[in-house]
């Protein structure tokens, strides 16, 4: 399966992707949706090519470090998960263009969110953030589209 380009999972009541996951090195798009997926594996760092992870409607309560080695990523949908915090290293995915992070438990962001480049839109809603950095107001102007 290595020269697997394309991964559905949905609906599978998965609570974990295997570490082998990490030797899909030609895997563009990993869709994971509606599972129990409790977290991520370290070799999801591994996957060199992937442009989308799709994760919605998970348990996810955190993603590993090995998040920031995505460097193809564009779509990362974490959407109805229980992530509480993001690693600062999402910062790297300097390819990342959509970030839904919509109906978590996120009180914080990272400040490394400010220095994705491509970012295009951001979606923040029902999360239990208190307040919003600064720095969203400067994705605003660059034309990153943000709901808060």
């Amino acid at each position: 399966m290595s020269s697997l380009v394309e991964l559905r999972l949905y609906n599978n009541r998965l609570a974990k992707l295997p570490e082998s996951i990490g030797r899909l090195t030609q895997l563009r798009e990993l869709r994971a949706m509606d599972n129990g997926l409790i977290a991520l594996p370290d070799a999801t760092g591994e996957m060199a090519n992937l442009g989308k992870l799709i994760l919605q409607n998970n348990a996810l309560a955190a993603l590993p470090d090995a998040i920031g080695e995505l460097a193809q990523l564009t779509d990362l949908d974490l959407r109805f998960n229980k992530l509480t915090a993001l690693p600062e290293s999402i910062g790297r995915l300097s390819n990342l263009r959509f970030l839904d992070l919509r109906a978590n438990r996120l009180t914080t962001l990272p400040t490394s969110l400010a220095e994705l480049p491509r970012l295009e839109k951001l979606d923040l809603r029902w999360n239990r953030l208190s307040s919003y950095p600064a720095w969203l107001e400067h994705l605003a102007q660059r034309g990153c589209v943000i709901y808060a």
